[in-house]
């Protein structure tokens, strides 16, 4: 039986981390169709964080899942991702942040449009994006032309994507010189490698709105970072810098939009 690690990691998640454990706790098809290693890193949470998590560990355990909790300080989300690697086993890697969920059918359709979780290869799909109260709001897809999209910006819902054990092995851990675009770095480095990507016309995640790069400031700083990711990688300097000042027009506008129209 093929085995998924997902991996949480979280850093004073009290008022959202509880619905992310029972998504976990829910998904169909555990030990039916797969094994599932559930790997929680905590920032070491100053709030009721950890209490939530080992007060709901029986019950994770219970479903037949195979849980291990890591709570000490690190330098960021992308040293707590690689924290969660270090300990992942299986074959399929997800990433699940401590204010999302998954659909309870997301293992079981992966687990049926994928019969081989031994090679290389990359599978994504679609994100619900819900409001922090979990309404509803939209569904956002992927764009399949990757290789021509990600000199724009990152092409896929990182949420929304599960990474093989192959992949991990040929393209690496994550860079943590970048603090808010490690992942859109990744994905680039797995193009570079030609790791083979597989799109699901299915929802795989839901979103809550927010995180670090919906701060204004940190938008700012995702879009340079962006920048030079792409000229690390080799893009045209020229075509890379209008991307950027691009990309910064269109943050001021929605800045702009949000203060006077919301």
């Amino acid at each position: 039986m093929q085995k998924i690690s997902i991996i949480t990691v979280c850093y004073n998640s009290e008022d959202t981390i509880e619905d992310t454990l029972n998504s976990v706790m829910g998904l169909e098809g555990i030990n039916e169709f797969y094994e599932l290693e559930y790997i929680i890193v905590d920032g070491k949470s100053d709030d009721n964080t950890l209490g939530i998590i080992n007060e709901n560990k029986s019950r994770i355990a219970s479903k037949g899942i195979s849980i291990s909790v890591l709570s000490e300080k690190d330098t960021g989300i992308y040293d707590a991702w690689n924290k969660g690697l270090k300990l992942a086993s299986g074959q399929l890697i997800g990433i699940l942040s401590s204010d999302d969920w998954y659909p309870k059918n997301v293992l079981i359709n992966l687990t049926g449009e994928i019969k081989d979780f031994s090679k290389s290869f990359i599978v994504t799909g679609l994100r619900e994006q819900y409001t922090y109260e979990k309404e509803y709001m939209y569904t956002r897809a992927f764009k399949k032309k990757i290789h021509h999209n990600i000199k724009w910006r990152m092409p896929i819902s990182f949420t929304a994507t599960f990474i093989s054990r192959e992949a991990y092995n040929a393209v690496g851990q994550y860079n943590t010189n970048y603090r808010l675009s490690a992942d859109y770095e990744f994905i680039y480095r797995a193009i570079k490698k030609k790791i083979p990507f597989h799109f699901l016309n299915k929802n795989l995640v839901c979103m809550r709105h927010g995180g670090a790069t919906n701060n204004n400031k940190n938008l700012f700083t995702s879009a340079y970072e962006d920048y030079l990711i792409r000229n690390a990688m080799g893009e045209n300097v020229l075509l890379s810098r209008f991307i950027h000042l691009k990309r910064k027009a269109e943050i001021q506008v929605i800045l702009l939009r949000n203060k006077w129209f919301r």
